[in-house]
């Protein structure tokens, strides 16, 4: 689903409303610019809270780069630390390239 050019504020209004899947569809559509592994990474960190709040902390498929399927997921501090910056670091360049590409009103 390909939206046209709008303002930011819409942007921000339709941004909530979507699934983290169709959110990253939208951004590597209609974000140039974007750091394909800075998406690659988000999306693993965001399977791994899917896990973590809807298995109970156990693994599918979907971590198998690190995970076994049904292997309890273990985090350490630095791990934690880790994916938060990488969130907010790829929040932040989102935002800086949205702003640049698309009308402030």
């Amino acid at each position: 689903m390909d939206l046209p050019a709008c303002s930011l504020p819409h942007i921000r209004w339709q941004a909530k409303r979507m699934p983290f899947s169709e959110k990253i569809l939208f951004i590597e559509r209609n974000i140039p610019g974007v750091d394909t592994k800075q998406l690659s990474d988000l999306k693993f960190i965001h399977n791994i809270r899917n896990c973590i709040m809807h298995n109970n902390g156990i693994a599918d498929s979907a971590l198998q780069s690190k995970y076994k399927e049904k292997q309890k997921i273990s985090l350490n501090r630095d791990e934690v630390n880790d994916y938060g910056i990488l969130v907010r670091e790829t929040a932040k360049d989102l935002w800086n390239n949205l702003s640049l590409n698309y009308p402030s009103s």
